[in-house]
């Protein structure tokens, strides 16, 4: 079972909502079906809702990928092969449990040109909720609870061998919705990662330094390489949090 901490809060104010009289109940919902809070519908196939978009006079879209090659889709990003690197969720929005998620960074490719993803590769599995990704070098850097790591493929073979720790543990998440992410390249070189809303993380860099983040203090923080492992990170400061550089 997923642990939830705002599940309690949740049943509150639904009870509260029941007993005002705004929660709308099943007469309301047969005689209105638009008072629902979420409104139930059944699945379409992809096909099915690709018809479903209106889009302005000139515009197309097309089909690229769908399940059960891709999971719930998070985060995507090219690399310079242009390749779309995507990462997926299963566990979203309830954290896994201690120990491997069931959740992914796939590799998705057109190698015919024809707009559809014909080579799907999970490169990585075994996450959890992993928000925010931006391939680099051999691999990609990814967050998944509770840790940012380098993951990298250094055999070759289109699959993680090695997980490196660039950051971590970064605290226990109060709400996965505001997670580490929109990992973005700089014109500095570092790869600037967005601290999310409502969730403190205490960040130690590899000089012993530290700093906390929360909604008070929004705080952007950056990693780089590559350059020699024997170099140390530069010290914590609440504008950037620079870790240690690895060699690549």
């Amino acid at each position: 079972m997923r642990h939830d901490p705002v599940r309690p809060i949740r049943i509150l104010i639904a009870m509260a909502l029941t007993a005002a009289g705004l929660m709308p109940t099943g007469q309301t919902l047969a005689q209105n079906p638009f008072a629902a809070i979420v409104r139930k519908t059944d699945p379409l196939s992809p096909e099915e809702q690709l018809k479903k978009f209106h889009l302005p006079p000139g515009f197309e879209i097309q089909l690229f990928a769908a399940e059960p090659g891709i999971q719930k889709p998070m985060n995507l990003a090219f690399d310079g092969r242009g390749r779309l690197w995507v990462s997926g969720s299963i566990e979203y929005p309830f954290a896994a449990d201690p120990g491997p998620g069931r959740d992914s960074v796939r590799v998705l490719e057109d190698t015919t040109g024809d707009g559809r993803a014909d080579k799907i590769t999970t490169f990585a599995d075994g996450l959890n909720i992993p928000i925010g990704l931006y391939p680099y070098c051999d691999g990609v850097v990814v967050y998944s609870i509770p840790n940012i790591y380098f993951l990298r493929d250094t055999d070759g073979d289109g699959h993680e061998d090695r997980r490196e720790i660039l950051y971590g543990p970064l605290d226990v998440p109060v709400d996965t919705h505001g997670l580490q992410n929109a990992f973005r390249r700089g014109f500095d070189g570092w790869i600037y990662i967005n601290h999310g809303f409502r969730n403190d993380t205490t960040i130690t860099g590899s000089d012993g330094s530290t700093i906390t983040l929360n909604v008070v203090t929004p705080t952007v923080f950056g990693w780089t390489g590559p350059v020699s492992s024997n170099i140390p990170g530069a010290k914590l400061t609440r504008s950037a949090v620079r870790s240690r550089q690895v060699e690549t």
